[in-house]
């Protein structure tokens, strides 16, 4: 039991002989306070609380007003309709005269055709005929210094188109000497071959 209260003896010495080594601690200033920490700050000023504005209702419409704005509902009610049947009426009328113009032009374009188609059946009517060609002889004689030559119209008309010698038409009478007379006769004669006679003889014949 005398063990216990030793070791606390102990103990107490070793705390108290530490305690004295040590060395003091500096003591510390106390820090002043700033002049700006030492003013009080002064406590918020609240505002008034302002009151809400009360809101103006609005007065209720009296019962002319409301016949005065049913009034006026139906009479724009009744402009647009007016304003819609316009347009309506409007673009009917515009097809009207399109199609009506489509028929004039039509109709304008078919009688000018028809008088001009009797116009030319008048003119016709009226122009006299060509004047028949004056009637060949069957036999035209053409003088010559080897002799004369008879040139028989009649068989060359029935066995040839007036074309193949008359350029005109009506067909006129052809001047011939002997320069034409060969090329156009003897020349024709040689081609057509057969009968045709190619030597002077042939078609000059003398007395």
């Amino acid at each position: 039991m005398r063990l216990i209260p030793t070791l606390l003896m102990a103990v107490m010495i070793t705390f108290l002989a530490g305690a004295c080594s040590q060395e003091p601690a500096p003591v510390k200033e106390p820090v002043k306070p700033s002049a700006q920490e030492t003013q009080p700050t002064p406590a918020t000023v609240q505002q008034p609380a302002q009151p809400a504005a009360q809101e103006t209702q609005p007065a209720p419409a009296t019962a002319g007003e409301k016949m005065t704005q049913q009034v006026e509902t139906s009479l724009n009610k009744v402009e647009q309709e007016a304003v819609q049947g316009a347009k309506v009426v409007a673009k009917e009328a515009d097809k009207v005269a399109t199609e009506s113009k489509a028929v004039v032009e039509e109709t304008v374009t078919k009688a000018k055709q028809e008088v001009a188609a009797a116009a030319t059946v008048v003119a016709d009517s009226l122009t006299p005929p060509p004047a028949p060609a004056p009637k060949a002889p069957e036999v035209i004689t053409y003088p010559a210094s080897m002799g004369k030559v008879a040139f028989t119209h009649a068989t060359h008309a029935a066995r040839l188109d007036c074309s193949k010698c008359h350029t005109n038409d009506p067909p006129q009478k052809i001047a011939i000497d002997k320069t034409s007379a060969h090329t156009l006769c003897k020349g024709c004669h040689q081609v057509m071959g057969g009968n045709a006679p190619t030597a002077c003889t042939g078609c000059h014949k003398k007395g």
